[in-house]
């Protein structure tokens, strides 16, 4: 009788059970240690063990497959309900028996004793097996009793782990953990190679003893088990040496089932901040789980049978070689996971759900189609195989699916997607109880574990005869339902968990419908909810976990202190998990990638590099005051910004060699990128579901091709102008200074390169055709939106304060008395700069990029913080907080910048911190300097009747709506 769960399909379940066990012996009471004097703690008592365990487990590997065939075949009367209670026998005496060893061996100081007991009470149940045929009638009932005796014989396995724990020093105690778990799953694959060996030989077979005593397809494992049993006993007698043990005292976290050890337990639960209706849902779920894997092996046989008309030989052969290919898996997919470190790069919670997808996918494929399927065979009385009418009423109903890919499917779902859900689920759960008693929180689920194992081939087999295939439909729906419920549960109490407040997130999307409304943007409902939460809170975008904090030294942690760890930013949905391809732009890449280009671009804003771009903005912003001239009443000062600014910048960035106010045929283009409508449904998938994301991308792509998307109409223009420049440089055409051809020419030492991260940058130093794209692109749009934005604020509050706009005109007049601005000059307009500062800190500029991906646990403020997390810090939260900024953080005061106060420079974040700020900052400054000093020396500007307020909007950026002054002309 199949006792090991190994057999059942569920390795992960065995090595559970064991350690449960380990607990038991090891911690009731008295703690036992490891002695380096102890001569066996020299492997040889580890290789001991490990040999029994390959010799206790081989035994039920070997004869699970023959199982059914056998019993149907000696006792017509047995049904597949009777297998199934069989096997819950088999499992309740396993469970029961391995309380009872323990124990024995606890009290007794000794698990020889116990090994030898019930490695001889195995012994006499293969020998009742072998006898089975002397019994005229009611042969079942006498295997049910081998099969108990087997249950019980198998209790005594766990032992062995305790005993590696005493005779093995710390250091080698992992090793021969993985050798004592190597046995178990080599005698999984070994058993069933060892029944195809006898797969030839015919029932009833050859004599031995006259009548009943044969060898055959059936009988030959069970020869081979009392060889092994023997051999067990023998090992057990006379190389089992006990180890001794110390006694300590018991600690704080010793396992107890006494009713005072749960009652104090009970107490410290009610107490604890844990997300109980999750911790049920992992109950449920390994249990229904439990209750698939418990109930496969009583119902495979007479599945195949029934439905495919197979006899015992064929079972076997098709049920060995499954096994053995599910062993070999299973072991392929756990040294692949811990070579290839997937703990490390996959979260539990995606593991788990892509097992669940996995194994609805599975029955999916193997639904027994109509136009892919065939009836059932009739049942031969002879042969006893084919559908049983008597037995089963869905013999007329049920089709039968292809048996290729219902084996390969079965045998990829039990090798993969069953151990990962498993393990994900037992990796959940315990980070959900934390630091409470590991051992007795771990009891407790193993206890339910077998409590299902004992009743569920009983109600599978019932459910089976009932439903026929459809009961994998039970199964898989309920295993899909709420494992995505609590996939989802557990993301939802994610922050919870730690202690950490933030908004109720909605199922599947998370607090995706407040975040992605072009009316309320992001920044200002992520200020909203810290005035309800506090300056730290966590809430999900979709699958995102996103860290908010406004806490200042936070902040510096995270941006400058702890910069190795926070190298990254926030990906764009569409670019996660790519941020180092050619085509990602500078405020997307990480590591090599991202130093390589920021030590680049880095050329296009050097002093030199601005001094000559100072002339560009000059003309620019004289031809917008000219335009400006020819408008009277109010003005939307908002469209004369965006013409200055992307006149600008299409000069130094792409080559435009005249003005072209009101006349550049980019405009357009550029605003309908930043005033695209609320995402839709497509748009928000790579956030809800991310393993379509690629898909996905490739999708949408297509379409954006296809229908002209903006940015893919503006990717178009910028690629073909600098290909048309590479073509001219070749052809000998002198370089004109502007940003592609700085970017052509750009090859530098990023060994020498000054920048505080601890990159090294991998592959060429020269930028590639689509990295030159990906910055001229970035450097187009941020020199279009922001500073746009910023001079529209800043026009806003000089028509509201016209004494701060006084004073400007009064400083520009002072220090740039001509027509002209020079360079140096704006370095002197002081109060400028700081009204300028002070308007972005009411407003501040692009706050989402002012966020981090964790790229190594660490902590912050005292709150750990795990590699993969993600985290934002609210900018204008900060921007008006009055701890920093004192009791007028809400007025408009620009002197505040020209009094000392380091704390505020630091929380001042419009253009971000650290080693990834803004690298057009000095840019900005210098456009927005020149812009409004010109501005002012040719006009007043005052409020007009929709001056106020300011309608934000906008998801990627927060942008004014309009910005209507009226502009008087100076005389």
């Amino acid at each position: 009788m199949s006792s090991s769960p190994t057999t059942r399909g569920s390795m992960s379940a065995s090595l559970r059970q064991d350690d449960s066990t380990d607990i038991l012996i090891c911690c009731q009471g008295k703690t036992c240690k490891s002695l380096k004097g102890f001569s066996w703690s020299n492997w040889k008592g580890p290789i001991v063990a490990v040999v029994l365990a390959f010799l206790c487990n081989i035994e039920s590997s070997m004869l699970s497959s023959g199982e059914w065939p056998y019993m149907s075949t000696i006792d017509h009367d047995a049904t597949s309900n009777f297998y199934g209670t069989a096997n819950s026998v088999n499992k309740a005496a396993h469970v029961l028996c391995t309380f009872i060893f323990a124990g024995w061996s606890y009290r007794i100081s000794s698990i020889k004793i116990p090994m030898v007991v019930g490695r001889c009470i195995t012994l006499v149940g293969c020998i009742m097996y072998i006898f089975v045929e002397f019994i005229p009638s009611g042969r079942r009932w006498w295997m049910l009793v081998c099969y108990m005796l087997f249950g019980v014989g198998f209790g005594t396995s766990p032992l062995l782990r305790s005993y590696v724990v005493r005779v093995t020093s710390d250091e080698n105690r992992a090793s021969a953990f993985a050798m004592l778990n190597g046995a178990g799953v080599l005698s999984v694959m070994v058993g069933p190679i060892a029944q195809l060996a006898f797969a030839d030989l015919p029932y009833p077979g050859i004599d031995i003893i006259p009548p009943n005593i044969k060898l055959n397809i059936y009988s030959a494992p069970i020869w081979v088990a009392v060889i092994t049993n023997i051999v067990a006993i023998l090992i057990s007698v006379f190389l089992l040496q006990d180890a001794p043990a110390v006694e300590e005292k018991q600690s704080d976290k010793s396992f107890s089932f006494s009713l005072a050890a749960i009652r104090e337990l009970y107490s410290k639960l009610r107490g604890l901040n844990i997300p109980w209706i999750l911790v049920a849902l992992i109950f449920v779920e390994k249990m229904v789980s439990g209750l698939f894997n418990a109930t496969m092996p009583s119902v495979v046989g007479p599945l195949m049978t029934s439905m495919y008309a197979f006899d015992g030989q064929e079972i076997i052969i098709i049920l060995g070689v499954s096994q053995v290919l599910v062993g070999l898996l299973a072991v392929a997919f756990t040294v692949g996971f811990v070579l290839l470190k997937l703990g490390n790069r996959v979260s539990c919670r995606v593991l788990f759900a892509f097992s669940n997808i996995m194994m609805i996918t599975g029955y999916v494929i193997t639904y027994p189609y109509p136009f892919d399927s065939m009836p059932m065979q009739p049942f031969n009385e002879t042969s006893r195989i084919g559908c049983d009418r008597e037995e089963y009423a869905w013999c007329d109903t049920q089709l039968v699916v292809n048996i290729v890919p219902f084996i390969i499917v079965m045998i990829i779902v039990s090798a993969f997607a069953i151990p990962s859900a498993m393990m994900s689920l037992d990796t959940i759960y315990s980070k959900i109880i934390g630091n409470i008693d590991q051992n007795m929180m771990q009891s407790f689920i193993v206890i339910a574990d077998d409590a299902i194992s004992i009743i569920g081939p009983i109600y599978g087999s019932a459910i089976f005869t009932a439903m026929g295939l459809n009961f994998l439909s039970i199964f898989n729906g309920c295993i899909y339902i709420i494992g995505t419920i609590l996939h989802w549960d557990d993301k939802k109490h994610y922050w919870s968990r730690r202690g950490i407040t933030g908004p109720e997130a909605q199922f599947g999307l998370g607090n995706l419908n407040d975040l992605q409304d072009h009316y309320r943007p992001k920044s200002l409902v992520i200020k909203n909810w810290t005035k309800q939460y506090g300056k730290v809170y966590g809430f999900h975008e979709g699958h995102r976990k996103i860290l908010v904090i406004s806490d200042l030294e936070m902040m510096n942690e995270l941006l400058v202190k702890k910069f190795d760890h926070f190298t990254a930013r926030v990906p764009f949905p569409m670019n996660e998990g790519e941020e180092d391809g050619p085509k990602t732009q500078l405020v997307q890449a990480r590591g090599g990638h991202w130093k390589k280009l920021r030590a680049i671009a880095s050329y296009a804003f050097t002093n030199k590099a601005l001094r000559h771009i100072q002339r560009t903005v000059e003309d620019s912003t004289l031809q917008m005051i000219e335009e400006m001239k020819k408008h009277k009443g109010e003005v939307n000062t908002l469209e004369f910004y965006q013409e200055l600014t992307l006149d600008v910048i299409s000069k130094i960035a792409l080559g435009q060699k005249d003005a072209k106010i009101f006349k550049n045929p980019h405009i357009e283009t550029c605003r309908q990128i930043f005033s695209l409508p609320q995402p839709n449904f497509l748009s928000t998938i790579p956030l809800t579901m991310p393993l379509m994301k690629k898909p996905l991308t490739f999708v949408l792509g297509k379409l954006a091709s296809a229908s002209e998307h903006p940015y893919i109409r503006l990717l178009k223009e910028v690629e073909q102008t600098v290909a048309l420049r590479k073509k001219a440089r070749e052809a000998g055409s002198l370089s004109s200074g502007d940003f592609i051809d700085i970017f052509l020419d750009a090859e530098v030492d990023l060994v020498e390169n000054q920048l505080t991260d601890t990159f090294e940058s991998k592959g060429s130093r020269k930028l590639v055709f689509d990295e030159i794209v990906s910055l001229c692109i970035v450097m187009l749009l941020a020199g279009f939106e922001t500073t746009a934005n910023s001079l529209s604020y800043l026009t806003h509050f000089l028509a509201n304060y016209p004494e701060v706009q006084d004073r400007i005109f009064e400083e520009v007049e002072d220090v740039c008395p001509g027509d002209t601005i020079e360079y140096e000059q704006l370095a002197e307009l002081r109060y400028t700069d700081a009204v300028i500062k002070e308007s972005l800190r009411h407003y501040p500029l692009a706050s989402f990029v002012v966020s981090r991906e964790c790229e190594k646990s660490t902590s912050l403020g005292g709150i750990p913080i795990e590699k993969g997390e993600y985290l934002l810090t609210d900018t204008w939260s900060m921007h008006m907080d009055k701890e920093i900024w004192g009791e007028d953080a809400e007025e408009f005061r620009p002197e505040r910048w020209l009094e000392e106060s380091s704390r505020a420079r630091v929380a001042f974040q419009s253009f971000g911190e650290g080693p990834r700020m803004c690298i057009g900052m000095r840019l900005a400054y210098m456009e927005e300097k020149t812009a409004i000093a010109h501005v002012l020396k040719n006009f007043r500007i005052k409020k007009a009747a929709s001056t106020n307020p300011i309608k934000l909007v906008g998801c990627l950026t927060v942008a004014p709506e309009r910005l209507d002054v009226i502009l008087e002309r100076r005389v």
